[in-house]
């Protein structure tokens, strides 16, 4: 997760053409969905794995991108207790 995460801090490509807004939109609602199944940390946090897979595949990512990136990570280790150097 780190490496996507250092991606998205650089991220100055020419975008992925919404690839990268639905993928966040997808994990987030995936996420939410198992934190509210008894906190389901599990599956949780296979939800962010599964986005960061996903990331690699569709970069380069616009520098917007980048940033929706970064808060979807940031958004979900406020929950999770993890990425504290993102704040």
């Amino acid at each position: 997760m780190r490496a996507a995460i250092d991606a998205a801090k650089t991220a100055n490509g020419p975008g992925t053409g919404g690839a990268v807004d639905a993928l966040v939109t997808r994990t987030r609602d995936a996420f939410m969905k198992a934190m509210d199944d008894d906190l389901n940390t599990k599956d949780a946090v296979y939800r962010l794995q599964q986005m960061t897979e996903a990331v690699g595949e569709i970069v380069p990512m616009s520098a917007a991108e980048g940033r929706t990136l970064l808060g979807a990570y940031r958004e979900a280790g406020r929950i999770l207790g993890l990425f504290a150097d993102l704040e």
